[in-house]
């Protein structure tokens, strides 16, 4: 399948194989596939093109406040040679990083998922964007997982974002599944390990519920 965001952005799905397919989850009517989207120079920093003129960032938010600061998404519009913000996230807190990953999904035409790894010295979970061609953003968020290193050279837990897997189920909702067993709360006082099976999350009426065993 070949889908564009608009004419200035060409998607190419990833193929992967997965041990957990959209037929098996609930009631699942499509799958988010990954979709690679080309970043261009901003700056010291990179932007994401999603519609003419609109691009994304991922950064400190410029004007932060005691309850509300951090790595965020902002939507730019880019007119006359000025790029101005339209839309900013909640800040990510104490996080050195906000780095998306980009999803779509067949039923959903035009709009994106955004999977973003939040963290400092190991990761501390996903942030979910959705993104829609009328620029609506929709803060879904926090999946509060990651996943242990498969590798002696880091320390704790990295990101999971390469082991979720999304669906939309029949409603407008969706459903975020593992496919490695993952690490719950990663730091917090909730730390622990959580077989893949045992856990995943919810997104309906506006509301990410968490569903464990």
């Amino acid at each position: 399948m070949h889908l564009k965001f608009v004419s200035i952005i060409t998607i190419s799905f990833l193929l992967y194989s997965v041990a957990t397919s959209a037929a098996q989850v609930g009631n699942a009517i499509d799958e988010f596939k990954p979709a690679e989207v080309q970043s261009h120079p901003y700056n010291d920093r990179v932007i994401y093109p999603y519609q003419p003129d609109i691009y994304l960032l991922f950064d400190y938010l410029e004007e932060g406040s005691k309850g509300n600061f951090g790595m965020a998404l902002s939507l730019l519009k880019h007119a006359n040679g000025v790029y101005k913000s339209i839309y900013q996230s909640q800040g990510s807190g104490d996080s050195y990083i906000l780095k998306p990953s980009f999803y779509t999904a067949t039923s959903l035409q035009g709009a994106v998922l955004i999977l973003a790894e939040i963290g400092a010295e190991y990761s501390w979970g996903i942030r979910v964007f959705l993104l829609e061609p009328d620029l609506k953003v929709t803060d879904m968020g926090t999946l509060d997982v990651a996943v242990a290193s498969e590798t002696e050279f880091m320390d704790g837990p990295v990101s999971a974002v390469p082991y979720t897997r999304v669906v939309v189920e029949e409603g407008g909702g969706y459903r975020f599944t593992f496919i490695r067993d993952v690490i719950f709360d990663p730091g917090g006082l909730k730390d622990r390990a959580v077989k893949r099976e045992e856990i995943s999350y919810s997104f309906s009426d506006g509301e990410l519920k968490l569903l464990m065993r």
